[in-house]
């Protein structure tokens, strides 16, 4: 008999009653591991006869804790998530199912996981290019793809989470929505303003671009809601902004 197959024996025989319980330290160190994965697989591919690609509709920290593996589970210090990470390594990820483990996505190692998943979801499973991704990743791109509680994370804030992942590669007025009341701070209206005066129209200084910006930028390079919010929609309000931070404003006639 080989280990693997008594190792299955030995989970039929508690589960039936036969045995009261598993061996001493049957589940612990590297062996053990190995055990535990054994049986949770057994469980739920021949016992249950769940399909590889049913399990996140239909497997359950309840549903296994019913069939005796929370005991084993913890004796390696792993919750439902994590077995399901260690049994499943090429197939299946926490955030696949309804809902993580609690405390998955919190503390320094939850941080990790967080950026793993937002990456992996992103490149591996969209394949979205960089460049594309404040278009395509938005709040609905998160409960989607099972990454809420990531989210929640952030405020369920998109440039929040995606920028964790992303650090400094993007701007909050480049998705869909900006973080709220993010117009009523002035150090955001000036970071964006002096963004699309010198990086994108590549003006020397404010005083160059006072006669030549136009509506037409803000909504090619989504400030639409800078433009409204702060500049009511006008180019003469946009002018007066500038005016005031021109070296020559004295100069300019409004």
């Amino acid at each position: 008999m080989s280990d693997q197959t008594e190792v299955i024996q030995i989970y039929r025989e508690v589960l039936s009653g036969s045995r009261k319980r598993f061996p001493n330290h049957f589940f612990t160190g590297v062996d053990g591991k190995q055990r535990v994965i054994v049986i949770t697989c057994h469980l739920i591919g021949t016992v249950l006869q769940i399909a590889d690609e049913d399990i996140p509709e239909k497997v359950s920290a309840e549903l296994l804790w019913k069939y005796r593996l929370r005991p084993p589970a913890q004796t390696q210090g792993w919750n439902f998530s994590q077995l399901m990470e260690h049994c499943y390594p090429e197939h299946l990820k926490a955030w696949h199912f309804h809902q993580v483990s609690n405390g998955y996505w919190q503390n320094e190692d939850g941080m990790k996981r967080l950026i793993e998943a937002i990456r992996f979801v992103i490149e591996e499973e969209c394949q979205i290019p960089v460049e594309e991704i404040p278009k395509r990743v938005t709040h609905a791109f998160f409960k989607e793809h099972n990454l809420y509680g990531a989210f929640n994370q952030f405020g369920q804030s998109t440039y929040e989470t995606v920028n964790a992942a992303y650090p400094g590669r993007f701007y909050p007025w480049q998705f869909h929505t900006v973080p709220m009341n993010y117009w009523k701070d002035s150090k955001n209206v000036e970071s964006a303003m002096k963004w699309l005066v010198f990086d994108v129209l590549k003006m020397e200084n404010y005083d160059s671009s006072w006669n030549q910006i136009q509506i037409k930028h803000f909504v090619e390079n989504d400030l639409q809601g800078l433009l409204i919010r702060v500049f009511h929609n006008r180019i003469r309000e946009v002018q007066t902004w500038i005016t005031a931070r021109c070296s020559s404003h004295a100069t300019i006639v409004l």
